[in-house]
């Protein structure tokens, strides 16, 4: 009788538990959340706009709280958020939400929305999945954008539908501007005045600046 009455007990804590996270996503979605409706895009494109295609649980971290979804999606085109919860599919704007954490080989990696960015003047969409927890970051963009036909591509036997096309790029970010990198020489003109360290690291490690971990790795090293 005991075992049957903790057991009920642990169930009665457990479906609480459930019951009062849920009512404060609930609150959460309706306070921040808009009823997702796609916006126009060319007849006939090819693609998807989204980082992950499926849905997948995520942390959701707003301005003084960090809630878990079962379903959620990541809008590169325009930086926001998309959350199936209860049957609805609502919005997340860019705007409401600090970072994301994202599930990805076995831990969860920080995403921040790239629109709090800019490069070159220009405001960036997509998202920035964060490297390093120091003052120098590396930053890897994820984003997407339309590409259209090719004017000759009923002829040539090309694509003839608009398409989404996924990009990433890397960047260095010191908290206040965006480095892009590209070659090593970018590496090498971003710490100009540590020029023999930065020469004999890549002499020694040969790393590959394409690789945001081992980037990160020369970077910490440069700056320890």
């Amino acid at each position: 009788m005991l075992l049957l009455l903790i057991g009920c007990s642990s169930l009665a804590s457990v479906q609480a538990q459930t019951y009062d996270q849920q009512r404060v996503q609930l609150q959460f979605l309706n306070h921040y959340g808009k009823i997702y409706q796609r916006g126009a895009a060319p007849e006939q494109t090819l693609g998807s706009p989204y980082f992950n295609d499926e849905w997948m649980p995520m942390d959701i971290k707003f301005r003084d709280t960090l809630l878990s979804f079962d379903q959620v999606k990541l809008n590169m085109m325009n930086s926001d958020i998309e959350v199936l919860f209860n049957g609805e599919e609502k919005m997340l704007s860019n705007a409401f939400f600090e970072y994301v954490l994202v599930p990805q080989n076995g831990e969860k990696k920080t995403f921040v929305s790239a629109a709090a960015f800019k490069y070159d003047g220009k405001p960036l969409s997509g998202f920035m999945d964060v490297f390093g927890t120091d003052k120098i970051k590396v930053m890897l963009h994820h984003y997407s954008y339309i590409k259209e036909p090719h004017a000759q591509a009923h002829i040539t036997g090309g694509f003839t539908q608009h398409r989404l096309m996924k990009e990433s790029d890397i960047y260095l970010h010191d908290g206040s501007k965006l480095v892009l990198i590209k070659r090593k020489k970018d590496v090498q003109d971003y710490f100009r005045s540590k020029k023999s360290a930065v020469d004999r690291y890549f002499k020694e490690v040969n790393p590959d600046i394409k690789n945001p971990k081992q980037l990160l790795n020369l970077v910490q090293a440069m700056t320890a």
